[in-house]
């Protein structure tokens, strides 16, 4: 299945982008790993400590319903919650020239859809294109898989205007809202809608 192509994906830990943004008239050398659970290495465990602390800066904790237990290291460490099981959850990191600047957590509901409920760039390193960059990166990686689609909560306001702008998501509607909610339990913070995107198929995906 997709979650075990995902999986084959992060066997081969820190990977090289294709291509990556310009800075100062030279392109940026890009790497990410995709991480799944902190695992037994000291690398993966401080790789997601560097996701964590990216997410942790954008993202106040957000308490389950019946635990209060915050999902989001829950989910980042791929972790089970009450009656969630996020053991398939990834996350991904990016970094340019090196240094952590942009984080993902990542769900792979099926060939169908996949979720993003976080997604956050470094506060320092915000405004210089690596959020673009990441999405690069999972559209390579959910078209390799052949996943079609993928889904990401936003506020309204800026930060909606932002993703449909600048990153073509829009509003989900309704119907399908509620079968991705019912049929993938799609996580959607108070306050938020969610948006969808069609994967951009890399050359090596199918059409």
């Amino acid at each position: 299945g997709v979650n075990q192509a995902l999986q084959r994906q992060r066997q081969l830990g820190l990977q090289r982008c294709r291509k990556g943004a310009r800075d100062q008239g030279r392109a940026a050398r890009y790497t990410y790993e995709v991480l799944c659970g902190e695992g037994k290495e000291a690398r993966t465990r401080a790789s997601l400590a560097d996701a964590l602390d990216i997410l942790q800066q954008s993202f106040d904790p957000l308490p389950h319903a019946i635990t209060g237990d915050d999902l989001l290291p829950i989910m980042a460490k791929a972790q089970t919650c009450a009656d969630h099981d996020y053991t398939t959850v990834h996350t991904i990191l990016l970094r340019c020239e090196g240094e952590a600047v942009c984080a993902c957590v990542i769900r792979i509901c099926g060939r169908f859809l996949a979720e993003i409920p976080f997604v956050a760039t470094a506060e320092r390193e915000r405004g210089k294109g690596h959020c673009r960059q990441m999405f690069s990166v999972i559209d390579s990686l959910l078209s390799q898989l052949e996943v079609e689609r993928y889904c990401l909560p936003a506020a309204a306001g800026q930060a909606m205007n932002t993703w449909i702008k600048h990153f073509n998501f829009r509003v989900m509607p309704d119907g399908e809202f509620r079968n991705a909610k019912a049929d993938f339990r799609i996580l959607l913070f108070p306050g938020t809608s969610l948006l969808v995107k069609d994967v951009v198929r890399s050359q090596g995906g199918r059409r």
